[in-house]
């Protein structure tokens, strides 16, 4: 008995709905950007959001605002780059990268990924993993 591959049909890809999450990326990043705009933060995130950051840390919403409101996070700019979408009903998993810099220079780089969720009809992100990049694939 012979079987026949079929695509999955959980894993949903448009290009409209690339752009809507690109989009969403770049309000999010942006946001960040000193000095940062807390409610377009507070909007985005989901109540239950969690974050595992590149240095290793875990933060909540709250921990994340409370981190920004007090400049423990400070960057000029946040520019990304390798940005998937993938999508799942209700889910979806964007990654990609992004460089951070401060004072003119770039401080960081990191791969990372967001899952975005829609709840009651807005789409929210839920959780971000940053991991540092390897000094090969830094431009």
């Amino acid at each position: 008995m012979s079987t026949v591959s079929r695509p999955s049909r959980l894993a949903m890809h448009s290009s409209g709905a690339d752009e809507m999450f690109k989009e969403l990326e770049r309000e999010l990043f942006a946001a960040h950007e000193w000095p940062p705009d807390l409610a377009t933060i507070e909007r985005l995130y989901a109540d239950d959001f969690f974050s595992t950051n590149a240095d290793g840390r875990v933060v909540d919403k709250a921990g994340w605002l409370d981190l920004l409101r007090s400049g423990g996070f400070s960057v000029d700019e946040i520019r990304t780059t390798d940005s998937k979408v993938r999508r799942y009903g209700a889910v979806a998993v964007v990654t990609g990268r992004s460089r951070y810099f401060s004072g003119g220079r770039a401080a960081w780089d990191v791969r990372h990924t967001q899952v975005w969720a829609d709840i009651d009809g807005q789409w929210r992100l839920t959780t971000w993993h940053g991991t540092p990049t390897h000094p090969d694939e830094r431009a």
